[in-house]
């Protein structure tokens, strides 16, 4: 039996547009990618949660791929990580089902918001020998938010089967590739961090960019700028995200005894389009820093696939039993 449907679709939703991906061949190869911008900025659709607007945004989004029209069909969509509370915490041992019912009564003291009013997964990311507890990554979301989301995607019929992260969906893209890694989605005004290692993740952060010559940059496609040039407009931007980077390296070097050294660093996301990025990032972070691409997964038509559909990909291509 096939671990992927037939075809699949990736749908990634950021701060002013949404991305969507049709993937075919058992997931290896996306065959149609589109976007459209939305109708406002998504801090201000989430204020009154328009069920109609999200679901034409959907509707048009699929219809905006090329080279032919998405039809809906089983779906996964990403979010960006500053949507979803992440921690890790220490939790009666159990497996992973067990886990799963049990997380929002055993961790709402960690929780920013009462159990009841959110959904909540777990990820089991280590068994302590010879305690009753394991360590988990618990991911949590507003109960609305999510309800929003699959009551939109409703109203056109398109069944979504699983909301995630976009740093969830990127680790799968690497997992084939390397041990132990960093993925950074940078966007205009957010960035999605997270830390990978053997096939877990280890880490999950979002930062705050904060800089307006960056978001006039993006958002005019204004890419014409030197290594140097990068340091001295977007400063900002670069001083906040290399410390967002920084500090979440420590906490999984702390958190993670015998922590495997990181191996290289994937970007993503629109940000990833400015040229020599990843050179001036690997300066800042000592690392090796490339370009995202996916592993086992092509672009028809293309030889390397657009890094701000990355996110997508990765969610498209996630398997049945996840």
């Amino acid at each position: 039996m096939s671990k992927h449907w037939p075809r699949q679709l990736g749908v990634h939703l950021t701060e002013h547009s949404l991305r969507v991906v049709e993937i075919v061949g058992g997931g290896t190869v996306v065959h149609s990618w589109g976007r459209i911008a939305l109708p406002r900025p998504l801090p201000l659709m989430k204020k009154d949660r328009s069920i109609p607007e999200l679901a034409d945004a959907f509707k048009a989004a699929l219809q905006s791929t090329k080279p032919r029209p998405a039809r809906p069909g089983e779906a996964v969509l990403t979010i960006g990580d500053e949507d979803v509370f992440s921690k890790v915490v220490t939790m009666p041992k159990m497996d992973l089902a067990q886990a799963r019912e049990a997380a929002p009564h055993e961790l709402e003291s960690d929780l920013p918001l009462k159990a009841e009013s959110m959904y909540v997964d777990v990820s089991v990311l280590k068994i302590l020998p010879d305690q009753p507890q394991m360590e988990a990554m618990v991911f949590a979301m507003n109960r609305g938010l999510v309800d929003w989301f699959l009551e939109a995607a409703d109203a056109i019929r398109l069944p979504l089967v699983a909301i995630e992260t976009a740093s969830l969906s990127l680790g799968r893209l690497y997992q084939a590739k390397q041990q132990s890694y960093i993925t950074v989605d940078i966007g205009s005004n957010f960035a999605s961090i997270a830390i990978f290692a053997n096939d877990l993740i280890h880490v999950s952060n979002s930062v705050s960019l904060q800089d307006p010559a960056w978001e006039k940059a993006l958002a005019a496609q204004e890419l014409a700028f030197g290594p140097n040039d990068l340091a001295t407009q977007f400063n900002i931007f670069l001083t906040n995200l290399t410390e967002k980077i920084i500090a979440s390296l420590r906490f999984y070097q702390n958190r993670v005894p015998n922590a495997a050294p990181i191996e290289k660093v994937f970007l993503s996301g629109s940000g990833a389009r400015m040229p020599h990025l990843d050179t001036v990032l690997a300066q800042y972070l000592q690392l090796p820093v490339v370009i995202g691409q996916p592993v086992g997964v092509t672009c028809k038509g293309k030889q390397v696939c657009d890094t701000s559909y990355l996110a997508a990909i990765g969610a498209g291509i996630r398997e049945k039993d996840e």
